[in-house]
């Protein structure tokens, strides 16, 4: 399989999926207060400038869109039709991209992906909002279509998400209190990198083969075993990033340039 050009193809899909649920401008007819209705009333133009707008910056500069591809061909190898399950495989996309927010918020970056970060646009207060929104809005299928779903298989989806939920929220611990420099810092062993990668990169790789196993009826075993094969691809994909930072003029350009990671203090598996 070309994986590129198979992102190429998935990429137009679940930006129109992540659209569906996540709408450019929101109106009463759409899918949230279809679940969640409001019990009084909705100021759609604060929701707009203050949510949609703010999500669609982020996710309009773009990404390779490699988490629900890779949540589509977990769905594909246990035997069910891909195309089916799109509306759940934007679970990870928008959560990622929301930690990119967030992200660029605690870093005190300037760039992402070439342009000012999402907080140097619309402000701290907005920028806030909307990544921790980012982490629940795309669960909007998942109540959708709850009646469509078999109550076990929706308990186990919940539980896959708190659990890696939490995990990312550790491995952004850690990075956090090693680059400011207020837990053994000095004392970092690979094992110590590798974990911090597993809980941070890896869990949302891993969230997306852990989903897509379970809505498609895979066993216990499986579910587990394709987590941990996408986290390896997950930590990988983080070792990447690490020498692309130091490397890769035109990746690094996107972040303010040459060995950001150092600028910053963070720990990588070159430092």
């Amino acid at each position: 399989m070309d994986i590129e050009k198979f992102l190429e193809e998935k990429a137009p899909l679940i930006d129109r999926a992540i659209e569906r649920y996540l709408p450019r401008k929101f109106s009463k007819s759409a899918v949230l207060f279809k679940v969640n209705p409001p019990s009084r009333s909705c100021s759609l133009d604060a929701l707009n400038r203050a949510i949609a707008k703010p999500i669609w910056d982020m996710l309009d500069r773009g990404g390779k869109r490699w988490r629900p591809a890779l949540f589509l061909l977990v769905c594909e190898a246990l035997g069910k039709n891909a195309d089916d399950y799109l509306d759940f495989a934007i679970i990870p996309e928008v959560i990622h991209n929301g930690t990119l927010i967030i992200d660029d918020i605690e870093d005190s970056s300037d760039l992402r992906r070439g342009k000012p970060c999402t907080y140097r646009v619309f402000g701290v207060d907005i920028a806030v909002n909307a990544g921790n929104t980012m982490y629940y809005l795309p669960l909007l299928p998942l109540m959708e279509k709850r009646t469509q779903i078999a109550a076990e298989t929706l308990r186990d989806i919940y539980e896959v998400y708190v659990q890696e939920m939490i995990n990312l929220s550790m491995g952004q611990a850690m990075d956090i209190a090693w680059h400011r420099g207020i837990a053994n810092a000095d004392n970092i062993a690979e094992a110590d990198y590798m974990q911090m990668c597993a809980y941070k990169t890896g869990t949302l790789a891993r969230m997306s083969a852990r989903l897509a196993a379970v809505l498609s009826g895979a066993s216990t075993e499986l579910v587990e075993k394709l987590g941990l094969y996408a986290e390896s691809i997950g930590v990988a994909f983080q070792m990447q990033d690490d020498i692309l930072d130091l490397t890769g003029k035109e990746f690094a350009e996107k972040k303010g340039g040459l060995g950001q990671d150092i600028t910053e203090g963070k720990r990588t598996s070159l430092s």
